[in-house]
């Protein structure tokens, strides 16, 4: 069980954050940034978990920026945990509070600064421009990296055990699958942020197979994103009672060769769109030339589930043609008729360092030198 950050952990995290913010201003035409989103307010606090709601976007706390302040908004509800558990004002941000019953964020944030002056990401008053802040919050920093490592590998491991009791389990159902998922999630205080299960027949099916109560057969595919402290991490891991139906394992090992792809291809010097244009010559390569049609291919992730989907050709994505960094993460998630491949990973000069596999005594698939880490196969139970 992790504890909460210490103030003085998150000191300097903050400091550089803030830093980023203001230096958006000039290149935003604004006088000040407002962060309502639970993704955005975690990271300028430095991975301070101040979730009230799991459903909702809009988080209870906003942060506001200026060249000259940096301000948390909240409802007088929230003050204690604020001041007390979070710290804000000892990290340096101005405590601005409106009444629960008769107040409003959005107008606690108009009277900071003029509204045609102030860029959002999304909600409250302001100019709308989620893409420009998204990518402020890209590239990881050191604290947040060991974060990263630590989330991955405990949401690993939390899928990982669990599918490996799968014989001796009793489980019936998908949702018996996802409900063992979740508690061992939990236990390591991972929020699930996304669970889906599926056996031979719907993994065949869906892309995104959401659990139902499907009875089990001898197959199982399991998907998992594990948050903590507003980072995420995504990985997929499959299953068979007895030996693994061969057309399911020629068809993942072409997911994990797609993966690697684009895995080796998300390198300083090439842009996200690179990366995916190699997973597709990946997917040509080995005779599924328009499977990558049939659904999303992933793209960075950090504070949301994938910070953006990274799109094919000229789809004048700007997104998609950033420039890849190190100490940026990515999960790339292709898929092959009912296989599929996903793991996060960190952006490094050496090469993609996998955080959530390679822990464990989890089999892989070898697929020789091609610069990224080995692949879960499909593990005989």
């Amino acid at each position: 069980m992790t504890e909460p950050l210490p103030t003085h952990a998150r000191t300097g995290e903050v400091a550089e954050k803030r830093d980023r913010l203001r230096g958006a201003l000039e290149q935003l035409d604004a006088d000040g940034i407002l962060l309502t989103s639970r993704a955005n307010v975690a990271w300028a606090l430095g991975g301070a978990d101040h979730v009230v709601s799991r459903v909702l976007e809009t988080g209870f706390a906003w942060v506001f920026v200026t060249r000259d302040r940096t301000c948390v908004l909240a409802l007088n509800n929230e003050e204690a945990r604020l001041r007390e558990e979070l710290a804000v004002e000892q990290l340096g941000f101005e405590l601005h509070l409106a009444s629960w019953w008769d107040g409003s964020l959005a107008a606690l944030a108009g009277s900071l600064c003029a509204p045609d002056r102030l860029v959002t990401d999304g909600a409250g008053p302001g100019r709308p421009d989620r893409a420009a802040l998204t990518e402020l919050r890209l590239t990881l920093t050191a604290d947040e990296v060991a974060r990263l490592r630590t989330l991955g590998d405990d949401t690993r491991a939390a899928l990982e055990d669990t599918i490996a009791q799968w014989p001796s389990s009793g489980w019936r159902t998908e949702r018996d699958v996802s409900a063992a998922v979740a508690a061992a999630l939990e236990a390591r205080d991972v929020m699930p942020g996304g669970i889906m299960v599926a056996g031979a027949e719907r993994r065949r099916r869906y892309r995104h197979p959401v659990v139902t109560d499907a009875p089990l057969d001898s197959e199982l595919l399991v998907v998992a994103v594990g948050i903590r402290g507003g980072l995420n991490v995504a990985l997929t891991r499959c299953a068979a009672l007895g030996a693994v139906d061969l057309e399911w394992s020629a068809r993942h090992a072409v997911a994990c060769r797609v993966e690697s792809a684009m895995m080796a291809a998300s390198r300083p010097g090439n842009t996200w769109g690179d990366a995916l244009t190699a997973g597709l010559g990946a997917y040509g390569e080995a005779g599924w030339s328009d499977e990558w049609r049939e659904h999303t291919q992933g793209g960075p992730i950090g504070y949301g589930p994938r910070e953006f989907v990274v799109y094919p050709g000229d789809t004048n994505d700007r997104l998609s043609g950033l420039a890849v960094g190190a100490s940026q993460a990515c999960a790339w998630n292709p898929t092959v008729a009912g296989a599929k491949s996903e793991d996060t990973f960190l952006v490094t000069e050496q090469g993609p360092e996998s955080v959530t596999s390679g822990g464990g005594s989890w089999p892989v698939v070898d697929l020789g030198a091609m610069g990224a880490p080995a692949r879960p196969a499909v593990l005989e139970l």
